[in-house]
């Protein structure tokens, strides 16, 4: 591996790393936060209503040459799963709980700088399938 590459892939794990550490911390505040009774994306992401998407994303992420990954969370007060993007220039990160708040975070590989940010209280599943989006938009058209 070169000298490049190293450099590269070095940055790449910093940044996710700083993304799941934001993750966690904003994953302990939520729980707290007095909406955790609500539940508007339970079928989402307990019931893992988000699963039956899976083949037809992966396939179009793919086409954009953007990488993608679901988590969900472990169990808490307020059940959450993650969506992971990786393109050559950025770091993408949708976290989403069941209480319906929602962040969408994209990270620069090269100045591990946040270029992206979007912070959302959804009320509904078509609201959280009308707004992650976005940020998979923004990662493919950076790409040109």
């Amino acid at each position: 591996m070169s000298t490049v590459e190293f450099d590269r892939t070095h940055k790449m794990k910093e940044a996710k790393q700083n993304i799941k550490c934001r993750c966690a911390v904003a994953q302990n505040l939520v729980a707290h936060d007095k909406l955790w009774n609500m539940s508007p994306l339970a079928d989402l992401i307990s019931r893992r209503g988000f699963d039956r998407f899976q083949v037809g994303l992966e396939s179009r992420f793919k086409a954009y040459g953007i990488k993608y990954v679901l988590t969900y969370c472990q169990p808490s007060d307020n059940p959450a799963m993650r969506l992971d993007f990786e393109s050559p220039l950025h770091i993408g990160l949708v976290t989403v709980w069941e209480s319906g708040l929602c962040d969408l975070e994209v990270i620069d590989v090269s100045t591990e700088q946040t270029v992206f940010y979007q912070h959302y209280e959804l009320s509904s599943e078509a609201e959280f399938h009308q707004t992650y989006p976005d940020l998979v938009v923004f990662m493919r058209d950076a790409m040109g």
